[in-house]
């Protein structure tokens, strides 16, 4: 047995390579580490910078939103007015033909005053 545990003992110079690789690897993964950070923080005032844009936006264009909501509101007025409008008509032409057809059958089918 005491072969077994020779073969199984690594020397030191296979010790020395693979403590180099594991410094190596970890030095590579401190560097994609620190790319990482730096691409999230570059991620990060670019999303700042594109929230502030679209607010300059939103206030550069209130007033014509403003604008837009008082056209659609004066024209939502202006289309009630014109039912109202039509609303009056109608009955004033329902009343006047109701006046005339009192007026023809009192003059077809009533006497005459004084006969």
């Amino acid at each position: 047995m005491p072969e077994q545990d020779d073969e199984m003992r690594f020397s030191d110079g296979e010790l020395r390579q693979l403590r180099r690789e594991f410094e190596e690897h970890r030095e590579l993964q401190d560097e994609r580490w620190e790319q990482l950070a730096l691409m999230v923080e570059a991620n990060t005032q670019t999303t700042r910078e594109i929230a502030e844009s679209v607010r300059i936006v939103a206030d550069s264009t209130a007033g014509v939103v403003k604008l837009y909501e008082d056209v659609g509101a004066a024209a939502r007025v202006g289309a009630a007015l014109q039912r109202f409008i039509l609303w009056i008509a109608k009955w004033g032409t329902i009343g006047a033909g109701a006046a005339y057809g009192m007026s023809w059958v009192v003059r077809h089918f009533m006497p005459p005053p004084g006969s």
